[in-house]
């Protein structure tokens, strides 16, 4: 099993490479390929070190802080921006976990403090016994645990360079669409066959139906067995995240003012370059108004494949990274050619 998990770890890291690679051959940059799957992207000038969606520019301490889930939201809070009210515990300090489960509204996210792709998130937690499991899942992935109240509405990525808008989309959770004669393994079989590839990437990736599949199916009153109803959607996971087959919907173009003014506080106020902002709220391409949106995370090593996964199927990831790059070595500092 951990042979395997190694390669399954390993052909998403060659991906993003290989997206890296695209765009910047695209843009006539010159790339060499290191070892241990390295880049070094130069325009001649100036030259770049990219690996799996990490770059040189980028600072270590910001990469640190956001990469820490409870000190990303510490630090927003500390800096009015709004976030979920949290609680955060180690997983064998019993006390402070009960304190938490009990203190915060229900329903909850379980999640372990560092992480990424939605390893170890548990969404929806309302009863103790939920709790344990959730717990028990999340540390298994990392230690500390942070508890989050689970605020309602529609997630978005908003990718930011030095402030500058790379892309923005909202984020979906893996779904299928009924035809009122399969049931809905047959449906997810289906869909995980009929992936195509664009440019050299798939246009999604396979949905696996797990525990989490099962516990989303569950608050629909449905199992894997069932035969939805023509044209009926069915949500097959309680995270949203691509890597467990989510799609997205380009807003690059719509975005609000208001949501990338939120963005960029928060990518400002990590002290991180590139970002991707993880925003929960009603619509990102209407005013905040009242308020009712928060900041999830922020992200340093943000997935540029996301627009890729369009719904529309027009998503372009070698032109949002061609863009990113563009900016990149318009800006500095960056390492300069002797």
């Amino acid at each position: 099993q951990r042979l395997a998990h190694r390669r399954r770890a390993q052909a998403p890291k060659q991906m993003h490479n290989r997206l890296v690679l695209s765009a910047a051959r695209t843009m006539n940059l010159r790339v060499d390929e290191l070892p241990y799957q390295m880049l070094r992207i130069s325009d001649g000038n100036k030259l770049v070190y990219s690996t799996d969606f990490n770059f040189s520019f980028e600072s270590l301490t910001a990469y640190w802080l956001c990469g820490n889930k409870h000190l990303t939201s510490a630090l927003l809070r500390e800096r009015g921006i709004p976030v979920p009210d949290f609680a955060v515990f180690h997983a064998k300090d019993l006390p402070s976990a009960f304190s938490a489960f009990h203190s915060l509204r229900h329903p909850l996210v379980v999640k372990p403090c560092f992480g990424a792709g939605g390893r170890g998130i548990t969404v929806r937690v309302n009863t103790l016994s939920e709790f344990r499991r959730a717990c028990y899942r999340a540390a298994r992935t990392a230690d500390p645990i942070i508890v989050e109240q689970l605020v309602a509405g529609r997630h978005w990525r908003i990718t930011l360079f030095d402030g500058e808008l790379v892309f923005a989309c909202e984020r979906l959770p893996a779904f299928v669409v009924g035809d009122g004669q399969s049931s809905i393994e047959a449906l997810v079989s289906r869909r995980n066959s009929a992936i195509s590839v664009r440019d050299g990437f798939p246009s999604a990736y396979p949905i696996h139906v797990d525990e989490d599949t099962r516990a989303a199916l569950r608050a629909q009153d449905m199992t894997p067995a069932s035969v939805p109803a023509a044209g009926q959607r069915v949500i097959l996971k309680r995270i949203c995240n691509a890597a467990v087959g989510g799609l997205t919907r380009d807003v690059t173009g719509c975005l609000h003012e208001d949501y990338l003014d939120l963005a960029r506080s928060a990518a400002a106020a990590m002290g991180a370059r590139l970002a991707g902002v993880d925003i929960i709220g009603p619509d990102a391409t209407q005013s905040i108004g009242n308020g009712g949106v928060f900041v999830n995370e922020v992200n340093t090593t943000p997935d540029l494949l996301l627009n890729h996964f369009d719904v529309s199927g027009s998503g372009n990831a070698i032109a949002s990274v061609g863009r990113l790059l563009k900016m990149v070595f318009a800006a500095g500092p960056a390492a300069t050619l002797s």
